[in-house]
């Protein structure tokens, strides 16, 4: 594809009035401009115009990976990538509105500290984390408000306070972190960077890739930013091709989808398919899409059409064109159009294979179908799964007209086979699974207790018994409980014990359809028994035995003196 590349003025003002007042700006603009930041002159030389998408990522990674890449933590590294222009004891932090003293670095909550553009918890690699095209200086405070959430847009978020407590202009909710105009930018090129670089997903760091791309387009790169990127380039030895290329991102992410195609389009003359390759087998039909910045038309020519056939040879922008395949073999599709008095083109590789020869290898039986059956019952296999194996490692659920299902005999108890099979292209494959057909069950029809309400003294017990109907029923096994174990317990063979005055009820139900039968029972404290004089029967009974005791006593001292 053909792009232009150009300097936009707004940009290469901003360098130049960087450069002679010696002080750094960040610049809104519309313009996808290539970047003046020193490069190598050979740095991308590999890379023609013809490559997009994945091979576009590919072969950056290729340029920017190399083996003299020399990434570090060390706090020189940040002093020196995000020092002020404006104040060479500073270093500028990205999402603050101010620059800080170098020596002010550190984890304190009034130090700048090193913030991973891209979120740590999703670096898995110890060499990305250290990577100062992905660490930038930053306000600590606002580096630990933006903790690991999405980049994305706010509407209503709270506003974020620097370590100062002055309004960054950046937005937060619990799930979105939104930066101030002139950091979207910074981190959108420093998220492709990683994507290039390490290979993580953008959609990691970003709420979208078409809002990564449009911060990008939006917020192009400064002159402070292309300065960082040669101090980068100085200690690392690698460079954010994004940066040096802004027209990069789009050739890579811009046919994502209908709408980074859209956004794509608005910053730049070109025209854009929807793939860059397809893979067909023959008779296989697909559709591509291409659209271009302007009405232009589209003209579609094809390289191969021994291999591959489309199904109209021009139309207007924005316009598709069916794609089928003939043959094996490699073909290329082309797109051109004139936009803005220069023809664009744009093309797709497309690679048809013969079709795979497959046959059914095998039948597979899965789903929650029953399998226990009563006497008397009826057959189903409702929730029964059929699938069709083949030799390419596919399968697909069969219909129950497809297969052959032979029903067990149902007339008597035991273990019986259910056999199923199914036939394809004169290959037949089998299957089977077991059923039990057993007598009827007897189930449980009531439960009664000898009692339905009981008065107990505290500590008393008393067992309460369980009729469960009829006698013979299989299951006759029940469950006991007590509305209240403070006030009275139920031990599992129905013996209620009395533990304080209250009252509770006491429940007992079948496992057997959960039938239930309850008794209330009251308990309350002894009650004083008379004891004579106005005492008690246990004051009674003490003096009794005391003057029983004391007549015993007076009798042997009576023997004793007569003899």
């Amino acid at each position: 594809m053909k792009s232009k590349k150009f300097i936009s003025i707004s940009t290469l003002f901003v360098f130049l009035a960087g450069a002679i007042a010696g002080s750094f700006s960040f610049k809104e603009s519309k313009s996808l401009a290539v970047s003046i930041a020193d490069a190598p002159e050979d740095y991308y030389a590999s890379i023609d115009e013809s490559m997009t998408g994945n091979t576009l990522l590919g072969k950056l990674k290729s340029i920017i990976n190399t083996s003299k890449v020399d990434v570090d933590y060390d706090w020189s590294r940040y002093y020196a990538a995000d020092e002020d222009p404006n104040n060479n004891q500073n270093v500028i932090l990205i999402y603050a509105r101010y620059s800080s003293p170098k020596s002010n670095s550190g984890g304190g909550i009034k130090n700048w500290n090193r913030e991973h553009t891209f979120p740590q918890s999703k670096i898995t690699s110890e060499k990305a984390k250290k990577d100062n095209h992905i660490v930038y200086a930053s306000d600590n405070k606002v580096n630990g408000a933006r903790s690991s959430i999405k980049m994305g847009y706010v509407k209503d978020g709270s506003v974020v306070k620097d370590m100062y407590g002055r309004d960054t202009t950046c937005l937060k909710t619990t799930d979105r972190f939104d930066p101030h105009n002139e950091a979207r930018g910074i981190v959108a090129r420093s998220t492709m960077y990683a994507a290039a670089m390490y290979g993580f997903d953008p959609e990691d760091n970003f709420e979208s890739i078409e809002t990564m791309l449009e911060w990008h387009l939006e917020y192009s790169p400064s002159a402070n930013d292309m300065r960082r990127n040669d101090v980068v380039y100085e200690n690392q030895h690698n460079r954010n091709p994004f940066v040096d290329h802004p027209e990069y991102a789009c050739r890579v992410w811009g046919n994502e989808s209908a709408a980074t195609q859209k956004l794509c389009n608005s910053y730049a003359p070109g025209i854009y398919l929807s793939d860059d390759s397809l893979s067909l087998f023959v008779e296989d039909m697909t559709t591509i899409s291409a659209t271009t910045t302007d009405s232009s038309d589209i003209t579609w020519t094809n390289d191969n059409p021994d291999v591959i056939s489309l199904g109209s040879s021009s139309s207007s922008s924005g316009s598709s064109i069916t794609v089928t395949g003939l043959s094996a073999g490699t073909a290329t599709i082309t797109a051109s159009a004139i936009v803005d008095n220069e023809t664009y083109t744009s093309t797709c590789v497309v690679a048809v294979s013969s079709k795979p020869v497959t046959e059914l290898t095998s039948i597979s039986l899965t789903g929650s179908y029953k399998t226990e059956f009563e006497l008397g019952d009826s057959f189903t296999c409702d929730g029964l799964v059929v699938k069709a194996n083949y030799s390419d490692k596919t399968s697909r659920e069969l219909s129950k007209d497809e297969y052959n299902l032979v029903e067990p005999d149902m007339s008597t108890t035991g273990s019986k086979t259910v056999n199923i099979s199914y036939t394809e292209d004169e290959i037949t494959k089998s299957a089977s699974y077991n059923i039990i057909v057993i007598d009827p069950i007897i189930h449980v029809s009531s439960i009664t207790l000898n009692k339905d309400s009981l008065e107990l003294l505290v500590n008393q017990q008393m067992r309460l018994e369980a009729t469960v109907l009829p006698v013979n029923a299989d299951n006759k096994e029940v469950i006991w409980s007590s509305s209240n174990d403070n006030v009275v317990t139920v031990s599992f063979m129905g013996l209620v014990s009395a533990k304080s005055v209250g009252e509770a009820i006491i429940a007992v139900k079948t496992v057997d359809g959960g039938l239930e039968a309850t008794c209330t029972v009251r308990v309350t404290n002894p009650q004083p028994a008379g004891g004579g004089c106005g005492g008690n029967v246990i004051t009674t009974s003490v003096i009794l035995s005391s003057l029983s005791l004391l007549g015993v006593g007076i009798l042997l001292l009576k023997r004793k003196f007569i003899k």
